[in-house]
């Protein structure tokens, strides 16, 4: 008997506290490419490594933050710090593309990587960036407060309550 042909008796739906335990997720964390992967509808790949957007090198050490806002506070310095390795500033790249943007800021390499406007404007859909911000170290907790949402509604979409939206999504009823 096919697992498609059995009921289904439990709700594969998740609640917003699931999805802030998700959300809470922190570098190292092995779950991290398979929800990126979950997320992206795609399989994972040998190649696929998790990285900071905003460098790490950067954001954990405080010259290196002073150095790219220089108007940052202690405050700022440390909610900078906490944010770091969270999943809001983590993403799936492949490890030439990952080893290519090194530690560089974000919003440099952004424009230098991605030349053709549609590249890089399917680079920020796919990759879930927030738009119509700037990617200036300065707006770094508004870039991360706003990916946190998208995010939130990508998990939503990752795992239906519907099982038959999981069945569409991957064709199984044709592969039975």
């Amino acid at each position: 008997e096919y697992l498609m042909e059995r009921e289904i008796k439990r709700s594969l739906n998740i609640g917003q506290d699931q999805i802030e335990d998700i959300l809470d997720i922190k570098y190292g964390d092995g779950r991290i490419k398979p929800l990126f992967c979950e997320m992206l509808h795609r399989s994972s790949s040998t190649s696929d490594q998790v990285d900071h957007i905003w460098p790490k090198a950067t954001l954990m050490s405080k010259k290196a933050l002073r150095k790219a806002f220089p108007t940052a506070t202690d405050m700022d310095i440390a909610m900078f710090q906490s944010r770091c390795n969270g999943l809001a500033n983590l993403q799936l790249l492949d490890q030439v593309l990952n080893q290519g943007k090194s530690d560089t800021e974000f919003s440099i390499w952004l424009n230098a990587f991605f030349i053709d406007p549609e590249e890089k404007q399917n680079y920020i859909q796919t990759h879930f960036i927030p738009q119509n911000i700037s990617y200036n170290f300065s707006n770094f907790i508004q870039f991360f407060d706003e990916r946190y949402k998208l995010l939130s509604e990508q998990i939503k979409n990752a795992f239906p309550s519907d099982f038959n939206t999981i069945v569409a999504r991957y064709s199984l009823q044709n592969k039975i």
